[in-house]
Formats: C-alpha cells, structure tokens, sequence
C-alpha cells in the first residue's frame, strides 16, 4: 500500500522521483506519478489533505490514504487527443503460477478537483517489464478492469477481477491501458477548474 518508503516525498515528482521515493513500485515511463502522505510537512506539495503549498499547481484532491500514511496518484487521461498515460509498475514477490487462480484488487479515489472521471481503469499482468521511454499508452491489456466510469471522490472505489493464470507473471501495472478514442469520460461536479486540474486523476492505495 506504498508504505515502503525511502525518502519522504515533498515537492512536485518529477522523471524517475517515483522509484526514488518508493521502495518497490516504479513508473515505467518518463511520466511522473506522484507519492502522498499525511506525515510530511504541510507547506510540502505532497502533503494530503490539506497542504498550504503556495506554488502555482493545483491541488488534485484532499483524499486520505486508505490505509496507513501513503498513497500514490497519477494521471490516467490527460487533454483528449495526446494519449497522456502515467502508469505504477511493480514486480510480484514471486511469479504466478500458471492454471491457479488468483484475486487482483486495488482501490482508486478519484481527485476531488479534477475535470472528469473515466472507464478505462485496469491493471495488466506480464512476465517481463514493459519499459517505454515517452509517456504515451502502454501497448498492453489489463486482464482486470472496472465495470464503468469510477466517479467517488469521498470513498475508495474497489477495482477486482479473478484470473486463471496462463503464464508465471511477474509484473503488476495498473493504469489506463486504452487510446483516447477509446476512453469514456464522466463530468466531476466538484472540479476546480485550477492549472494542472485537467483530465482525471486518481489515488491509488491497497
């Protein structure tokens, strides 16, 4: 649940910060997903839920971690046509074994200040690392995905599929898998309309 950290995050995350400040999850693009907590300073961008950041940056939400004192947040749709992904990548403690059946399940938020909610949710399962130096759409399938449009952004929306593994994965990546033609977006009632508010954004926990 992103507890495992290295260095207490602060300011805005940039390439590379993520696997810096986590201790086993990484972005697998120059993207930059971002790592929150409730036990850092208050004037830290990072800080949640209430920071007094005074920078130019809007705020994605006040959302608390679901658990613990950590939760990441990233982007899964940005401005429609540029195809904008970030994404968090992990590899397992040890690779599935193929015909048993697994659970996958993580919960998403969405930012209380973000322009829309999207569809296209998902995480994919690899045996190998898929790296990509830009920041566009993954070239994989999630093989777990929500059934519709993930709108809350008081509570924790559960994301959970049943697999039979066809293979001995050993990578987790969660984000939007999907171009943006094929993406369909929900208008957020509570967006702020501030820079940087743009698209949907989503914390992640669990």
């Amino acid at each position: 649940s992103f507890e495992g950290v290295l260095v207490p995050p602060c300011d805005i995350m940039v390439t590379g910060d993520f696997a810096i400040v986590e201790q086993n999850w990484y972005s697998p693009t120059d993207a930059t997903p971002d790592v929150y907590s409730t036990v850092i300073p208050q004037n830290c961008f990072l800080f949640q839920p209430n920071s007094t950041y005074p920078g130019p940056i809007g705020f994605k939400g006040t959302q608390l971690p679901r658990t613990g004192n950590t939760m990441a947040g990233f982007g899964f749709f940005t401005i429609a046509g540029q195809n904008h992904r970030e994404y968090v990548q992990v590899r397992l403690n040890s690779p599935l074994i193929p015909c048993r059946k697994y659970e996958i399940e993580f919960y998403v938020s969405l930012g209380d200040f973000q322009e829309f909610a999207i569809d296209r949710i998902g995480a994919n399962l690899a045996t190998t690392p898929t790296l990509m130096s830009l920041y566009g759409v993954l070239p994989l399938l999630p093989q777990v995905q929500a059934t519709g449009p993930v709108t809350d952004v008081l509570g924790w929306t559960r994301v959970s599929g049943i697999i039979e593994a066809d293979q001995a994965y050993e990578y987790l990546t969660i984000g939007n898998f999907f171009p943006d033609d094929s993406v369909g977006t929900t208008p957020n009632p509570t967006a702020s309309g501030q820079p940087g508010t743009y698209g949907a954004y989503y914390f992640l926990e669990d």
